[in-house]
């Protein structure tokens, strides 16, 4: 596959994308939340707290951005406007960590609050989503055009489960895989399809629950190890990654027939990941060449572009590492380590 570098200077070192909407714009990081437009110039996007405090999730086709911000002691879910204004979402929880993870075309977003899986209407207003019956805690990962989410909730034996919420807000766990001992939703699609990942035998397995319930464990590359599922389109077409026994990983697409493609990377790489697919087929995320970050995009003929970035940091960001409490859940261990 054909890489090629995007405008910036070699010694432009970070930039990170997360999300990419059907229009092609793009969410992620630099040295600050970052939107990518169509046209591919980036967009800074403000912050309450400085460099190094904030990240962009997802984007809609509008360019309404949603994430996480450091507001002081605290991070939380924030929205950022087509014009770049930043509201913050949960501006009441003074002591606690939240984020919002995905965003739908009329802006409504979802995430998590503390222990809660949260649903933002496009006024603010927070609705708390109902967890499993025994269980205490709760995320929201992803949203389709009906109001349906998915998502991850603890049940009675406090295991995480991966979970989908309807739009009416009742929430049904997903189909378990033989020898699971946690599972995590990480995106749903407009059908109701919606991937992410399995623990089994304490490693990830990447899987799909279709609209009608069934699970299927998506394979990892040959000699790998371990696989995440992290977006899905509206074909069903799911992106992610693939790690080896080192902790090498790679980019890959699984079709809707579940076959696995490892989508390339720049050379020198030693990680790549892919975490946001469009229903056009193009896939957005990073590769890791030394200590630099740098955002890609696949088109959908796997031609790779190098994205623009506006930062010569060359370390990750933990925003919310010291907000992270031991036994987090995996949607919240998942913004912690990025």
């Amino acid at each position: 596959m054909t890489a090629t570098a995007g405008a910036a200077s070699r010694a432009e070192t970070y930039a990170i994308a997360y999300g990419i909407s059907d229009s092609g714009v793009i969410a992620g990081q630099t040295s600050r939340a970052a939107r990518w437009e169509t046209g591919g110039q980036i967009t800074v996007l403000p912050d309450f707290a400085g460099p190094r405090t904030a990240l962009a999730h997802s984007v809609n086709d509008a360019g309404v951005t949603v994430g996480i911000a450091a507001t002081g002691a605290v991070a939380h879910a924030v929205r950022w406007g087509a014009n770049g204004t930043i509201t913050d979402l949960d501006a009441a929880n003074v002591t606690g960590l939240s984020s919002a993870l995905d965003v739908d075309s009329a802006g409504e977003a979802v995430g998590w609050a503390g222990d809660d899986a949260v649903r933002w209407g496009t006024d603010g207003r927070p609705t708390v989503l109902p967890g499993l019956p025994g269980g205490d805690a709760a995320g929201a990962a992803g949203v389709n055009e009906s109001g349906a989410v998915a998502g991850t909730a603890s049940n009675s034996s406090g295991a995480w489960q991966a979970v989908r919420w309807a739009p009416d807000g009742r929430v049904t766990a997903l189909a378990l895989v033989p020898g699971q001992t946690e599972a995590v939703a990480n995106e749903i699609n407009d059908s109701g399809t919606v991937v992410g990942q399995v623990t089994v035998s304490g490693a990830d397995r990447a899987v799909r629950w279709s609209p009608g319930g069934g699970v299927t464990v998506l394979g990892a590359l040959p000699g790998h190890v371990e696989s995440r599922a992290l977006d899905v389109n509206g074909a069903g077409v799911a992106v992610g990654v693939s790690q080896a026994s080192d902790g090498t990983t790679r980019a890959v697409r699984w079709d809707a027939n579940g076959t696995i493609t490892d989508l390339g990377t720049l050379p020198g790489a030693a990680r790549s990941e892919a975490a946001g697919i469009n229903d056009s087929g193009a896939v957005v995320g990073h590769a890791k060449v030394g200590e630099q970050y740098r955002a890609l995009r696949w088109g959908p003929d796997g031609t790779i572009t190098e994205l623009p970035a506006a930062s010569n940091r060359t370390t990750t960001a933990r925003l919310a590492k010291a907000a992270c409490p031991t036994g987090a859940s995996p949607l919240v261990r998942r913004v912690c380590d990025r």
